[in-house]
């Protein structure tokens, strides 16, 4: 997800370009259902460790 959106901010048209937000239905769910504020906390913490570990693999 993250180099899809790289690339739509990098190479679009200054007339057509439309920010977005991220379409978080697509990722996996989370093992478990609390609060809303502790879902986002789950998924930024999930997302920091995704982000760690291909950042590892280059």
């Amino acid at each position: 997800m993250i180099g899809a959106l790289c690339r739509y901010v990098a190479d679009s048209e200054e007339k057509r370009f439309q920010p977005m937000n991220a379409c978080f239905g697509i990722l996996p769910p989370l093992r478990f259902r609390g609060r809303k504020s502790e879902r986002h906390a789950a998924m930024a913490d999930r997302g920091i460790r995704a982000l760690k570990q291909a950042l590892q693999a280059v």
